[in-house]
């Protein structure tokens, strides 16, 4: 009997180290997050374990950051992200998105 309760709670604990893993090396790599918030979010998230889903729901997101990069339009990386994510949100098509690609390479000096 006790060897399987020390199995549920292996079955229990296991997720929960490796989920609390990846959420702390995903803090320590966030770009958008200052030092000061890093600091702040990983003893959050060790002592307090449903802080991991605050921090998961609410943590930035790339396309956001990429997102920033197309305030400028004279860039042509800029026009390339807004074209991958006008791809991915299916605004406009594949052959739309090739002519992009082919007009961005023709822009190079």
């Amino acid at each position: 009997m006790t060897f399987q309760i020390a199995e549920e709670w292996v079955l229990i604990f296991i997720p929960l180290f490796l989920v609390w893993a990846f959420v702390v090396v995903d803090i320590l790599r966030q770009t958008g997050l200052s030092t000061r918030a890093k600091w702040i979010w990983v003893p959050l998230v060790t002592v307090v374990w449903p802080l991991l889903i605050v921090y998961w729901l609410t943590r930035p997101v790339q396309g956001r950051a990429l997102s920033q990069i197309s305030a400028d339009r004279n860039y042509p990386q800029a026009r390339l992200v807004d074209g991958v994510l006008d791809h991915e949100s299916g605004r406009i098509d594949d052959e739309q998105m090739e002519a992009l690609k082919a007009s961005l390479r023709h822009d190079r000096p």
